[in-house]
């Protein structure tokens, strides 16, 4: 199994998604982890239009302002989808961060 993880430093940048969207149709991948996407929401057809098909899933945690955002992306038909969580604790005095979880398995 092969698994591309990658910190995207942004969505916006229209060359860096035709070039991310072309490595992952090349087909090598099953499960893709994007961080620091920095969107607050995704849709299929956005995520088909990076994967190529519409036989994926995909989950994503949005973005808090200008930091953060996850994005995973999975061959439908390799793995189901379990459950998430989020857990939020006080990094430093009144600063909040969020650790995210995701779980996956295989058939």
């Amino acid at each position: 199994m092969k698994i591309l993880s990658l910190n995207m430093r942004g969505w916006g940048n229209t060359a860096k998604r035709r070039r991310l969207s072309s490595l992952i149709q090349s087909g090598a991948y099953e499960l893709c982890f994007l961080q620091e996407t920095k969107r607050c929401k995704f849709d299929d057809s956005m995520v088909n239009s990076l994967w190529g098909h519409s036989n994926v899933e995909w989950l994503a945690k949005a973005s808090c302002g200008l930091s953060g955002g996850l994005l995973t992306v999975w061959k439908r038909d390799l793995f189901n989808f379990r459950f998430s969580f989020t857990i939020r604790f006080m990094c430093r005095m009144e600063e909040y961060c969020d650790l995210y979880c995701e779980y996956l398995f295989t058939l």
